[in-house]
């Protein structure tokens, strides 16, 4: 295709960081993960 290693590498940056980012955010709220079974299923008791 004519495309670099290097182009690629660069083109998907954006996307490893909002990667990062997310998973940040669930590690340091981890309810956000279990929202939504709980919302779905209700709370196990």
């Amino acid at each position: 295709s004519g495309v670099t290693m290097e182009k690629i590498s660069v083109a998907v940056l954006p996307f490893i960081g909002a990667y990062i980012v997310g998973m940040i955010i669930l590690i340091l709220f981890p309810d956000l993960t279990l929202f939504l079974p709980n919302w779905f299923y209700g709370l196990s008791r």
